[in-house]
């Protein structure tokens, strides 16, 4: 035996066959069937109607088949309206037109007649044919416009997750230097919200001290309408800013970043640069008052720079000496080499010279006993600043003591 259906499944089974239906009548729709056969079923309707009415009024009101014009037309457009317009003429031209029944030459009146049922008909079908096609460019034109307006909401809302996230203030001010648009940055600099700076005046809210200096800025970018960038300092808040102005018709766009780091940064330069200019001034001023035979040195050998003391010690001029002429390997002896060298590699370990004693040769050939020391510089090892006393008085006073001693206990 056939099972029997429950309910529930003859309801499922029914919507099923609803959905197919459906279905079966979009795929008719899209294929333009339905619409014809709408065209064939107006016409029909029409015909039938007029012959029903044909047997009380005579003639026929043959106005019903502008009817299934005018439905057809709007169903299926200006093929199935065309259709119903070549049906509904054959049907009049056959069946309610003299001579009936009958598809023969017509009289005069008879052919204007249809002429002018043809005309309006062809009319009343591209009306609707117009009104379809307006309808569907109005509706591609509204679905542009909400996918535009989607993409436009969704890139204001990305650009207003940047501008709230950047660690930099930014704020947008009309024609009438009121906020239009903050971000987060700004509000905590402000320690307001959003709604209590958006449509106030930006004079009222800038920090006391550098409201004149940004208000002449910010005007300047306006009567220019060209981009600005200017520093400015916030005592209240102890801090400096960077400020990128951007003007356009309906008023300015304002970056501010914090340049305080930089700032303090470039002020300790300019201190250092301050300070090695006094440093390098005192050395030059010892440097060049003579009161100690002083030069620079060079790995190479060359002595680059002197003092007129250190010349005179050694018997050149500074003609030889800006000539690259004298070089302190070439003034020490050869017994003396090795604690030159000794002298090089205790730079190469501290960028300083122990103080100790050696000898040079003067340009006239004899000797000079000197204390030498130095030190290197700090950016260039393979240079620096020596100085060279001369001993030879206090040899000869040694020497004199010597000799006395010597006469005292031969004496003795």
């Amino acid at each position: 035996m056939a099972n029997k259906l429950s309910p529930r499944s003859e309801s499922s089974h029914s919507r099923l066959m609803a959905s197919g239906l459906l279905k079966l009548g979009r795929r008719a729709r899209k294929t333009g069937l339905l619409t014809y056969g709408v065209a064939l079923l107006s016409v029909g309707l029409a015909l039938g109607a007029c012959a029903v009415l044909d047997i009380w009024i005579h003639p026929a009101p043959t106005s019903l088949f502008f009817i299934a014009v005018m439905v057809s037309a709007w169903y299926g457009g200006l093929g199935p309206g065309l259709v119903a317009t070549i049906l509904s003429t054959v049907a009049i031209s056959y069946c309610f037109v003299s001579p009936y029944y009958a598809l023969k030459a017509l009289e005069l009146g008879s052919v204007l007649r249809l002429g002018v049922f043809v005309a309006a008909s062809l009319l009343i079908s591209w009306l609707k044919e117009s009104r379809r096609s307006a309808m569907r460019r109005e509706q591609r034109l509204r679905a542009i416009s909400e996918t535009a307006q989607r993409e436009a909401e969704t890139a204001k809302e990305r650009l207003e997750a940047v501008l709230s996230s950047i660690g930099d203030s930014f704020y947008v001010v009309d024609r009438e230097w009121r906020f239009t648009y903050v971000n987060q940055r700004l509000c905590q600099l402000l320690s307001k919200s959003s709604q209590e700076i958006l449509g106030q005046p930006i004079w009222d809210l800038l920090p006391n001290g550098a409201g004149l200096d940004v208000q002449q800025q910010l005007e300047q970018a306006w009567s220019r309408q060209g981009p600005v960038q200017f520093e400015c300092f916030y005592p209240d808040w102890g801090r400096w800013y960077e400020h990128r102005v951007y003007p356009s018709p309906e008023g300015l766009a304002v970056l501010g970043a914090d340049i305080s780091d930089r700032k303090r940064i470039e002020a300790e330069g300019k201190q250092a640069e301050t300070a090695l200019g006094q440093s390098e001034a005192r050395f030059r001023r010892i440097f060049e008052c003579n009161m100690v035979p002083m030069g620079t040195w060079s790995s190479s050998g060359i002595i680059v720079h002197a003092n007129d003391a250190l010349l005179e010690l050694i018997g050149y001029t500074r003609q030889e000496l800006e000539a690259g002429e004298i070089s302190w390997q070439a003034l020490t002896p050869a017994e003396w080499a090795a604690h030159d060298e000794a002298a090089l590699a205790e730079i190469a370990r501290g960028n300083v010279i122990s103080p100790f004693e050696k000898e040079y040769i003067h340009k006239q050939g004899h000797r000079i006993p000197i204390l030498a020391g130095g030190a290197s510089f700090l950016d260039d090892p393979n240079t620096g600043v020596f100085f060279a006393i001369d001993l030879s008085d206090r040899k000869r006073t040694e020497a004199a003591l010597q000799q006395s001693e010597e006469r005292l206990r031969v004496a003795l």
